[in-house]
């Protein structure tokens, strides 16, 4: 039974994520979800067109965390309204919002009432920042800013059958897929911030738990961008070999979203993650991996993304990133305004140089039944 002194939580977008999102939180809390048509759920639902101001200035004031899990077209605005409101934010949306936007948004807000923010709270972007943080911004592991000399994060979703067409199962928007292969991707080179195309950028070849993949570069880094003590840094998307090759002539002819909504419904999928921290020259570099498989009852992509977002915000209310649970949610201890920023606002790197947050959002994933072993510190992998 939830505590009669629970948050009020509400989850902005009932679809896939949304969803599952909420119905793990409503465990604990008091939980709405938003969205202008009903979910399939039994969380409580608030009929809401979240593209209108009017409508998320009236619905975010109402409650005291909000977690933005709208597509990304609409999903920048919403986070950006819910900050200047001074409402407390998990954001998951995959919008084009600059972070500095966010953050000055939440430096300016008026607020009675304490504010925490966390960005790109998902699995990639979201767990990759965390374990970039963890590795790469603390003096842990006897790994200083200073040993590191590049990060490569390596993360996609493909179907389980690579034979399926295009080696690809739906399980998300595919206009923000399209989005990501035809939109300009930012990375670090030499600490200086370069673009490239992704379909023209050169593929590469690379392992993962003894799956051979074709990786190109994609817009990924997005919070991790801001830090200028890597000197090269780069993020790239992992598809089956062939699958660039194939879809290129749908997106240069402009049938892309409607050949693979055609063809890549059936099926299940896994989604692969790795993550290699390079250190000085002559210096093996440190990796950390994952693979997930979906199931028939939800697709890796979802399990993934929906319950780090969830971990995200749990992690609020347990100390780990602000609140206690136990308490009520006005009365703030702020135990991780050493991290920087003295409004609240947390890049999830930024979260992950406190060993403690990142262990709490890594077991509630295990919880979950996702297998985390590859992603631990080499110190409790054995965990």
């Amino acid at each position: 039974m939830v505590d009669v002194d629970a948050p009020r939580i509400l989850v902005m977008g009932g679809g896939k994520q949304g969803k599952i999102i909420a119905e793990d939180l409503a465990e604990d809390f008091y939980v709405d979800i938003a969205d202008i048509k009903q979910p399939d759920t039994n969380i409580r639902w608030v009929k809401a067109d979240l593209s209108d101001v009017s409508d998320l200035i009236n619905l975010t004031s109402k409650y005291e965390l909000v977690v933005n899990a709208l597509p990304s077209k609409i999903g920048g605005n919403a986070s950006y309204i819910a900050a200047t409101m001074g409402v407390c934010l998990v954001d998951l949306s995959f919008h084009d919002m600059a972070p500095e936007k966010l953050e000055r948004a939440v430096q300016m807000a008026k607020r009675d009432r304490a504010q925490i923010v966390i960005i790109d709270a998902g699995f990639a972007p979201g767990i990759t920042d965390l374990i970039v943080g963890r590795e790469c911004l603390g003096d842990m592991y006897t790994r200083t800013t200073k040993d590191v000399q590049g990060v490569k994060i390596y993360a996609g979703g493909v179907a389980h059958n690579r034979n399926m067409p295009y080696g690809h199962v739906n399980t998300w928007s595919l206009q923000d897929m399209e989005k990501e292969y035809k939109q300009e991707a930012r990375y670090i080179e030499k600490s200086e911030q370069r673009t490239a195309m992704p379909l023209l950028y050169p593929l590469e070849t690379t392992q993962v738990q003894g799956y051979t993949m074709e990786a190109f570069i994609t817009d990924g880094l997005r919070s991790l961008l801001h830090i200028d003590s890597i000197p090269n840094m780069v993020e790239k998307t992992l598809r089956w070999p062939g699958h660039i090759e194939n879809v290129t002539p749908l997106i240069e002819d402009g049938t892309f979203v409607k050949t693979l909504d055609e063809k890549c419904n059936e099926g299940r999928d896994m989604v692969m993650l790795k993550i290699c921290i390079e250190g000085p020259s002559g210096i093996a570099a440190s990796e950390f991996s994952l693979v997930h498989y979906g199931t028939a009852e939800m697709s890796a992509m979802t399990r993934l993304t929906a319950y780090s977002c969830a971990a995200f915000t749990r992690a609020i209310f347990n100390r780990k990133v602000g609140f206690n649970s136990r308490d009520k949610f006005d009365s703030a201890d702020w135990d991780l305004l050493s991290l920087g920023s003295n409004k609240g606002f947390f890049r999830p790197s930024a979260l992950g140089t406190k060993l403690d947050t990142a262990e709490f959002i890594l077991d509630y994933l295990s919880k979950k039944g996702i297998d985390v072993s590859g992603l631990r510190p080499p110190k409790s992998k054995e965990k």
